[in-house]
């Protein structure tokens, strides 16, 4: 979707800025990018194996527990994928030896400025979500 969004507008730079969760953009106020990440993929490969993945698990479970619920739990996974994202990095990186020697607000800054595409926590929080509520008996619509 980014790569499609981004070819068809010719905005890769302006997409980047204003719809990629980074912790930077989270610190200034832009709340949005925790929800606008959700929907972007790095790849067209990335959108065509979560794109089966959706049609295999998040059919199922959106018959079972309904439309609207089933976008609030995509969001809120999207929401939650990118934070614990940008924390672990964050955490990862003032563990890292290479970075030990810096200072720490340069090592945030770091993290601050990584972006993250939140399409896959929203792909896989619905793929568990399934597996738990509906089980084996969503494939056999399939």
């Amino acid at each position: 979707v980014a790569h499609g969004l981004e070819g068809v507008l010719g905005c890769r730079k302006w997409c980047s800025e204003h719809l990629d969760f980074t912790g930077d953009a989270l610190l200034h106020g832009k709340l949005w990018v925790m929800f606008s990440s959700s929907f972007l993929h790095g790849t067209h490969s990335h959108f065509l194996r979560e794109a089966f993945l959706m049609i295999l698990a998040g059919v199922p479970l959106e018959v079972e527990i309904g439309t609207w619920f089933f976008v609030v739990v995509f969001l809120i996974c999207g929401a939650v994928g990118c934070s614990c994202s940008w924390l672990t990095l964050r955490w990862t990186l003032r563990r890292n030896p290479d970075f030990s020697q810096m200072p720490r607000e340069h090592v945030d800054a770091i993290a601050n400025l990584s972006n993250s595409r939140g399409a896959s926590a929203c792909v896989y929080g619905i793929a568990v979500l399934a597996v738990l509520l509906v089980g084996d008996r969503g494939l056999a619509q399939f």
